[in-house]
């Protein structure tokens, strides 16, 4: 999990394997459920096999819900992390970094048809200008 550092690897990690997981002591099963457990072990009702057995179980339902989330997260479509690019704080920062993605949203854009590539050249040297003035006017703030 620690070289899950941006969006993208974040999508990446495999929320199946269970060395990405910490112990079920961990889980987080909400305030009531955690004062019912308490109660249960003070009254001698519930046994510690039986709260283990509810915490995994817990557990495993977290890890179900983040893997069926992941696979409509809009994250994981190079479009929606390209578009990232019209960010006014990204846009103020890096230069470069925006205008590369934004050639990316403009091949996504064109290989679906919703750009004529022959006006391509002429929006991304729009989207170039107006990222130098940007971060010209940022400069001076």
């Amino acid at each position: 999990m620690e070289t899950a550092s941006s969006p993208n690897k974040l999508c990446n990690v495999d929320v199946t394997d269970k060395n990405n997981h910490k112990g079920y002591q961990h889980v987080d099963i909400g305030f009531v459920a955690d004062m019912e457990v308490k109660k249960l072990l003070a009254e001698k009702e519930g046994s510690e096999k039986a709260i283990l057995s509810f915490r995994t179980e817990c557990k495993e339902l977290v890890c179900t819900f983040v893997h069926k989330m992941k696979e409509n997260f809009p994250l994981a479509y190079t479009l929606v992390r390209s578009l990232s690019c019209i960010d006014p704080n990204l846009i103020c920062k890096g230069q470069d970094h925006c205008i590369d993605k934004f050639r990316r949203v403009l091949n996504i854009l064109r290989s679906c048809q919703r750009v004529d590539i022959n006006e391509c050249d002429q929006i991304k040297e729009e989207y170039t200008k107006f990222v130098q003035e940007a971060q010209h006017l940022s400069e001076f703030k």
